[in-house]
């Protein structure tokens, strides 16, 4: 059983790390630990920052910035979540959200998975194979996924009590791909439950404001989570297409290993900033 800490032996544990780190990092879960280190590794390349930590949610990292707001010896880092489906994230001074959804977004690249595959596959698939069945398989989830999102965004925000992101991705899928007739009946009821609140004048206009937001289709990945809804059919595709025997969170460990900075430009020119004060 994993050891369970208090908030404020969390924040204890990360003073000790003071005068190894040249900024203290925390951030929402555990989940995401590993990833933020390699990535903060990419993006400054000397050590600087040896462990980041987690604070067992988003209300508890904002809490913590509150305390400290302006003080650039700790950087707080939250996911853009939902609300960047209502428009751009946030900065305010040392607190930074992300313009996608969450961390593993930022692993959704083919290079990545190419990487990691080719030594699964033996040499069976050519890369071009490879990166085009990893291309597919995402254009799918995304196509399929982004607008139940959207509702997920406005049900959220709108407090209906439906489960949103945590309803389980993998019911929703169908030989490994995205089934849109059961996404369309998780539509319809989530529909029904924001029309019941604010009428069916209010839900129209609810719609039509996120579908105002400037959305490119290259940025909807974005706004999907990956953890949840793009890496599940991912790592399906991976076990049938290319012989892949890791579980879900060892393939987004191992793609986790080849990130680089290019892959968070926004965040990169953050810290890059905050390092430079």
């Amino acid at each position: 059983m994993a050891l369970e800490y208090s908030d404020r032996a969390r924040i204890g544990y990360a003073e000790l790390y003071r005068q190894l780190n040249e900024i203290t990092i925390f951030i929402e879960d555990e989940a995401g630990r590993v990833i933020y280190e390699r990535l903060m590794d990419a993006i400054l390349g000397d050590g600087s920052v040896k462990r980041v930590f987690p604070l067992n949610g988003r209300d508890i990292v904002i809490r913590e910035w509150r305390k400290n707001v302006g003080d650039f010896s700790s950087i707080y880092i939250i996911d853009g979540d939902l609300d960047i489906l209502f428009g751009e994230a946030v900065v305010i001074e040392n607190l930074y959200q992300h313009d996608e959804y969450a961390i593993e977004n930022f692993l959704v690249e083919p290079e990545y998975f190419f990487k990691v595959i080719e030594d699964y596959d033996n040499g069976r698939n050519t890369r071009q194979t490879i990166e085009e069945k990893f291309s597919l398989t995402v254009s799918r989830c995304v196509s399929a996924f982004f607008p139940l999102f959207q509702l997920y965004a406005v049900s959220h925000a709108l407090k209906t009590g439906e489960m949103t992101v945590k309803d389980s991705c993998v019911r929703y899928l169908k030989n490994g791909n995205p089934d849109r007739s059961s996404i369309f009946l998780r539509m319809v009821r989530l529909s029904r439950s924001v029309r019941q609140l604010v009428g069916y004048e209010g839900f129209k206009e609810a719609i039509r404001f996120l579908r105002s937001i400037s959305m490119p289709i290259a940025k909807r990945k974005a706004r999907v989570s990956a953890k949840d809804y793009i890496f599940p059919a991912l790592h399906l595709m991976a076990r049938k297409e290319f012989k892949y025997t890791g579980d879900r969170q060892v393939l987004v460990r191992q793609m986790s290993r080849h990130i680089t900075s290019d892959s968070a430009p926004r965040l990169r020119e953050y810290i890059l900033s905050v390092i430079d004060r």
